[in-house]
């Protein structure tokens, strides 16, 4: 047969209430003053996904999972770290717009409910950050995603470990002099692509504009290894104040935690690692050293804001996932003595605030973070369309093909950011999998006029039709030995003429 099917693009509509007044009634409706502004919230979240959140835990979908966190979140706008694979497909998942750099850029992302007006060039450089400018409610703010650089992870160094190598310094020796440990930070990306956030940011803060940026710093902060914190959570005595962070601050920029929770003794924060099982310090090489492994817990993952901005407030915060010492526990039962006042959200947090998360519930080897402001606003909806900096799959057509598999053609738009130094592929998947059941490659860059073809086989669509994890096939358009997620299609079962039948 050669009857061509064709796949529905569901559009959104503006629903408009009924008139319910009584004819008979002649009283007109009181006449309503609108307000001069409008107050919106924002729920913010930054959420690592742990290398494209690859790992599947308790026999369900990892991608699933985070996928109904980030819903329960009510997140209006998400920073994504260690999202290559992600950022794409969890936009369509979502109904949010994204943008995720140029083609080149792995790691981070950025979503978000209301449009995006502009973007901002991306940094990357072990790591990266980018930004955009987005419109909330008629009015700007200004937002950026960072995964800085891992290396020279100094917060091992302070504690007798090697920041570079992972393990353990000779008799678990810590380097602690403020000197030192800043000469060994400037050895990491870390404090330049701080830089280079701010510098980009810079116009925006003197014109006192709403900015609020986050992400996995991969970096504690100088507001956390304090006096009253310095022989807590093996830190060896040290007292630090981190060069990346101290930048921000200098800056002019509110930790939004410690903004809530000044005391770092009571309310830690910490957010990596939660499980013991991903810290990289309970190896040999510090049970040989140090005569037991250590304790690495610190908070790594930040949302700072401007709070000098015209009426913004910071409302809430909490840590999505489990409490930091359920599943690590500290060395020699210090857990019992430490106080842990931390706020926590999420799917497994019952009415009293209680984190009941399994072992394993949880998709990241961090905890997410979620802050929430109020700030005024000229509307209470954006009119702004927003840009599109990402390809696009248009004009996608299923037809039956031979021997019971199916033909996929569609046309690519918005490939202006292609780049001849990396490999493109047009792979199809199941919605779940980050692996590709079928991979086609594009040798050069194709016209918005050119339509790409793909034969889908049979054995491809019994794959799915056996799947327990997977409901849909993904058409992806994907980028770089990174395999970065550039645009998603998702087709339903229903839609497969091959598994209607």
């Amino acid at each position: 047969m050669n009857n061509k099917l064709y796949v529905p693009l569901l559009l959104s509509a503006l629903l408009v209430g009924c008139n319910d007044s009584n004819d008979n009634n002649n009283t007109s409706a009181p006449e309503i003053t609108p307000p001069e502004s409008y107050t919106t919230t924002l729920n913010i979240v930054s959420a690592n996904m742990w290398q494209n959140l690859y790992r599947d835990f308790n026999d369900t979908s990892s991608f699933e999972v985070a996928v109904k966190e980030l819903q329960h979140a009510n997140a209006d706008i998400i920073f994504f770290q260690e999202a290559t694979g992600i950022t794409a497909r969890m936009a369509e998942r979502l109904g949010m717009h994204y943008y995720h750099g140029n083609n080149s850029v792995g790691s981070v992302g950025i979503l978000s409910k209301h449009p995006i007006k502009n973007t901002i060039d991306a940094h990357n450089e072990y790591g990266g950050n980018i930004g955009a400018v987005l419109d909330v409610n008629g009015r700007d703010v200004i937002v950026f995603s960072n995964h800085l650089d891992y290396t020279r992870y100094i917060t091992y160094d302070a504690r007798g470990g090697n920041g570079i190598t992972w393990q353990a310094h000779a008799g678990c020796l810590p380097i602690t002099s403020q000197e030192d440990l800043d000469a060994l930070n400037l050895q990491s990306y870390r404090p330049r692509q701080a830089s280079y956030m701010l510098e980009q940011l810079s116009p925006y803060l003197e014109n006192n504009a709403v900015i609020i940026f986050g992400g996995d710093l991969n970096e504690a902060s100088g507001l956390d290894w304090t006096e009253d914190t310095a022989n807590m959570y093996d830190r060896k005595g040290t007292v630090h104040d981190f060069m990346t962070h101290r930048r921000i601050l200098d800056a002019g920029y509110t930790d939004s935690y410690r903004h809530l929770y000044p005391d770092p003794a009571t309310n830690m924060g910490a957010t990596w690692p939660f499980h013991i099982d991903d810290s990289w310090t309970q190896g040999a090489s510090y049970v040989n050293e140090c005569g037991r492994g250590l304790d690495d817990r610190d908070r790594i993952d930040f949302i700072y804001y401007n709070a000098n901005a015209e009426d913004i407030e910071l409302v809430d915060a909490s840590l999505i996932g489990p409490r930091i010492k359920t599943y690590f526990p500290g060395p020699h039962g210090e857990d019992d003595t430490y106080q842990w006042d931390e706020k926590h959200s999420g799917m497994h947090v019952n009415e009293h605030g209680e984190p009941t998360y399994e072992e394993r519930d949880f998709v990241s080897d961090h905890l997410w973070y979620k802050a929430t402001f109020t700030l005024s606003t000229p509307g209470y909806d954006s009119e702004q369309e927003s840009v599109i900096n990402h390809a696009q799959f248009k004009d996608i057509t299923i037809a039956e093909g031979e021997n019971d598999g199916i033909n996929i053609s569609f046309n690519l738009t918005n490939t202006d950011l292609w780049d001849d130094a990396l490999n493109y592929q047009i792979e199809v998947s199941g919605d779940n999998d980050l692996t590709a059941w079928l991979s086609h490659t594009l040798n050069q860059r194709p016209n918005e006029q050119d339509l790409i073809s793909i034969d889908v086989p049979e054995t491809v669509l019994a794959t799915l039709d056996g799947s327990t994890k997977n409901n849909s096939l993904q058409i992806r358009y994907v980028a770089g030995n990174q395999r970065k997620h550039l645009a998603v299609f998702t087709i339903l079962k229903e839609d497969i003429p091959r598994l209607t039948k």
